[in-house]
């Protein structure tokens, strides 16, 4: 993880918006951006990613906006060609796919919650 993503809690209240088949990419500068397809015919490349709330599943921007993981990135090639296309088209040309990195940055910590819950339960009682 790089110093911009934190599972810091988010602050500021943000419309949100859930993410639909998602790729992630970081630019040649290194900022986190996130391609998305919010609907039919509709993708939006985000601003840059000011952090990332692996608990909450959720992406802040730098211009405040919040968006939602609702599933694992894109896999089939039709909508992942399409998601770099406009990725590049947007000014990411030459941005490096971190998406499976991101993924399994945020099922670790899923991962590691759950650890932690079943080692606090209780012993079940015979």
């Amino acid at each position: 993880m790089s110093d911009n993503e934190s599972d810091a809690p988010l602050s500021e209240p943000a419309p949100m918006v859930v993410l639909g088949p998602w790729r992630a990419f970081r630019s040649p500068m290194g900022k986190l951006h996130i391609a998305s397809e919010l609907g039919p015919g509709t993708v939006r490349i985000t601003s840059s990613l000011s952090g990332v709330d692996r608990v909450a599943r959720i992406a802040k921007t730098s211009s405040g906006n919040l968006y939602r993981f609702v599933c694992p990135p894109a896999q089939d090639r039709v909508t992942c060609d399409m998601l770099v296309d406009y990725a590049g088209r947007a000014g990411l040309a030459g941005a490096t796919d971190v998406s499976a990195k991101l993924w399994q940055a945020i099922e670790d910590k899923a991962a590691e919650l759950a650890a932690r819950a079943a080692a606090h339960a209780p012993a079940p009682v015979l």
